[in-house]
Formats: C-alpha cells, structure tokens, sequence
C-alpha cells in the first residue's frame, strides 16, 4: 500500500523567489514547530544531486526521514527520495510561473510506502498534509514578503 499526497498554492512572486524561500530548510521546522523538530543537511552541498537532508519529526509519528537529493532543475523541479523508520518516501516539489495571474504556483506530490503506511494507512494522510501546507505557507509567506522589499 502507498499514500499519495497532493499540495498546491498560488504565491505572489517568481520561482525563483519562492524557490529560494522554499529552499531554506532551517526555517521548515519554525514553519511546522508542532510536528517537526529539525531539518538540516547531513552531507553535500545543499540541494546539489546526491546532498542527504535529515529531517526530524515528532508527528504524525515521531520518526527520522534521511531524504537525498535526485533531481535538482531549481527553480523549476526537485525531488527528494529516501526513507525512515518503515516508511519509503518520494517528494517532488514544482515552481511554475502563472503568467495570466503573474504568480507562482508551488505544488508537492508526494508519495509515502512501506511497512509502517500499510500499518497507519489513512490515519496519517491529514496530519502529513497539514504539515505540508504549513511548509508551503511558509514559504508563500517569506518569498513574497521579499518580493515586496
């Protein structure tokens, strides 16, 4: 069994910019304090191919994901792939400029397998989707009030 998740909002500035607010990972876990504890780069430049990010969560489960790099076209397309504890993970993350609307849309797929989804099932769909758009909103948040300096 797989979980797959879907996430997009519209942000009121380039890729570029929302690409480089998304980028910063320090700031995920200020951005979701409730249910990540930390994100931080573990080997590799960031976002270069082959870089490993940790990232720590306490919910929906408490669980440590080691996420690489696989694709990296900043700002148009990125993907991670790892695991952690029972849980396979694959996140691409894109950046499309909307020029009717002159804005960004920022949208995740996102897909989650193994041992501990087939367990949990749907229990953890909307605690991971909420997290995910606290990230987004986050991001929307710093790359437009960048975008407004």
């Amino acid at each position: 069994m797989s979980l797959k998740l879907e996430h997009s909002l519209a942000v009121n500035a380039t890729p570029e910019a929302a690409w480089s607010a998304f980028a910063h990972v320090d700031k995920w876990p200020t951005w979701d304090p409730g249910a990540m504890r930390s994100a931080r780069w573990t080997s590799g430049e960031p976002w270069a191919m082959g870089s490993t990010l940790e990232i720590v969560m306490s919910k929906p489960i408490p669980f440590t994901l080691v996420m690489k790099v696989s694709v990296t076209d900043s700002p148009a397309h990125l993907q991670l792939t790892g695991e952690g504890s029972g849980v396979d993970v694959e996140q691409n993350y894109y950046f499309t400029s909307n020029s009717a609307t002159s804005t960004t849309e920022m949208r995740t797929e996102q897909e989650f397998s193994g041992m501990a989804v087939t367990f949990f099932g749907d229990q953890v769909k909307k605690p991971i989707l909420e997290g995910i758009a606290r990230i987004f909103d986050g991001a929307k948040r710093e790359a437009e009030n960048a975008s407004q300096v």
